[in-house]
């Protein structure tokens, strides 16, 4: 079994919906901390990363875990 680090229905949809079982643990994280200036490629990249590093210290003795972001850009302008 995996542990969805993400509180967000749509990751968790896609893991049921491919027959994976797996339990879901929210982890809130502000955002606001990385800077939108990034590429954005690299700004969903510190994203996942603090918040994976953020969520160990919380809930470290777990495994198989499983950690996700995404963001909306255009012309490398992140718009959400």
């Amino acid at each position: 079994m995996i542990t969805l680090a993400s509180s967000s229905p749509t990751r968790a949809n896609l893991l049921k919906d491919a027959g994976i079982e797996f339990k879901q643990i929210s982890c809130s994280f502000d955002e606001s901390m990385i800077a939108k200036s990034l590429k954005p490629e690299i700004y969903v990249q510190n994203v996942v990363k603090a918040k994976k590093e953020q969520f160990l210290k919380a809930n470290g003795k777990l495994l198989n875990l499983l950690f996700a972001d995404s963001c909306v850009a255009c012309m490398d302008k992140i718009l959400g």
